[in-house]
């Protein structure tokens, strides 16, 4: 019984003595930049990157997919906010060009609520109201599209898709800005119309 406990502290004593080796080769390659450890036998040392040379390996954290990712949401939204700027900036003229037509249409019309009375203010208010209804109709129509959209991407995709309310709003504040912004020319034009020639017109 004694002989095989000798036998086996031995052996414990010789895979000590492997580890050891192994571990002192590990930090010699990584102070040295590879190679054997002088005196290390068989056991090889880990190469490393020498100090001052450009890094043999890269590496991917969350926070550098996030980063990217962040990127490019940022890049999508700067082109989406160009996009609407410039869809914001043509409807605003459509509705100037079709308000100027309702104007020069109804000269007659408006001649006719000067002679009967009708202040300036109130051409303004009616031409402007009416602008604004234009545009906040388009900007509904918008609206029903976009979660129209965003639902068939959701059930196609996959995605979640959330509306938040204030959006919607938001976007209906602004197509009515639009359209009272680009109204006003309209109306004062209908405003400053002298009653005489706008009853003199055959429209």
């Amino acid at each position: 019984m004694g002989g095989g406990s000798v036998d086996v502290v031995s052996e414990d004593v010789r895979n000590d003595e492997v580890g050891d080796d192994l571990h002192e080769g590990a930090e010699w390659g990584g102070r040295d930049g590879g190679g054997e450890r002088p005196g290390a036998g068989d056991h090889a040392g880990y190469g490393h990157d020498r100090p001052g040379e450009d890094d043999s390996f890269t590496l991917e954290t969350s926070d550098t997919l996030a980063g990217l990712l962040s990127q490019i949401i940022n890049s999508i939204g700067g082109v989406a906010i160009a996009i609407a700027a410039i869809s914001l900036v043509v409807g605003g003229v459509v509705i100037m060009n079709i308000m100027l037509v309702s104007v020069t249409e109804r000269t007659r019309e408006i001649g006719v609520r000067k002679a009967l009375g009708a202040k300036r203010q109130d051409l303004l208010i009616q031409f402007l109201m009416e602008s604004g209804t234009l545009s906040l109709i388009g900007g509904a129509i918008g609206v029903v599209g976009g979660v129209i959209v965003a639902k068939g991407v959701a059930v196609i995709a996959g995605f979640p898709a959330a509306i938040a309310l204030w959006s919607v709003f938001a976007g209906l504040v602004v197509a009515l800005s639009v359209g009272v912004f680009f109204g006003v020319y309209p109306a004062r034009k209908a405003a400053d119309l002298d009653p005489i020639v706008a009853l003199r017109s055959e429209f």
